[in-house]
């Protein structure tokens, strides 16, 4: 693992331990998802419509911790994640977040829907439109379910996105898109 990706998994590790519950008995309030996949600068909506044009690749670790129950299935949560970028262009990111996770599905299996926004730093980005952009938004969303036969390791399907927020950081930027899988751990 190069020194800079590890630098950036500590980084969203830490951001999630300070948020450790005091008793230390909860159970599920945490997972950690390590994920890869292919990298675009497709547009999102492109996506959705089977459009994709694939630039590179990259792999990640998130860090997740359940905040509050909002009820009906709903909680609040944060999340830290490092990321590292290959291929294309080669570069970390971390990245903390908050957002809402929804597991309430009618079928027996735990099932996990998350949606997560925040800031996030790139180390050393590429130039878009002539400027690096290393503090942009980003965007993640996740679905697990249980591996059969297991406890607490779940397969995920998860999207990163970083851009400019309609202007919020930087007026037309789009860093690109992630879609990919992986595993994550629950506990």
């Amino acid at each position: 693992m190069p020194p800079s990706l590890l630098r950036a998994a500590m980084l969203a590790c830490a951001s999630g331990l300070a948020l450790a519950p005091a008793d230390g008995m909860a159970r599920d309030l945490w997972s950690v998802s390590l994920y890869g996949g292919p990298t675009t600068d497709t547009i999102t909506t492109q996506i959705a419509s089977g459009h994709l044009h694939i630039i590179g690749g990259m792999a990640g670790i998130a860090v997740n911790r359940k905040l509050a129950d909002l009820g009906h299935g709903f909680s609040l949560a944060v999340e830290g994640q490092g990321t590292q970028y290959f291929t294309h262009d080669s570069y970390q990111t971390i990245s903390l977040g908050l957002g809402v996770s929804y597991n309430d599905f009618p079928w027996r299996a735990p099932t996990t829907l998350a949606v997560y926004v925040g800031p996030s730093y790139a180390f050393d980005p590429p130039p878009l439109n002539g400027k690096q952009h290393p503090l942009l938004n980003y965007v993640s969303a996740e679905f697990a379910i249980r591996v059969p036969h297991t406890e607490n390791v779940d397969a995920v399907l998860r999207m990163f996105h970083r851009s400019g927020a309609w202007g919020l950081y930087a007026r037309n930027v789009d860093q690109g898109t992630m879609v990919g899988a992986g595993l994550r751990y629950r506990f």
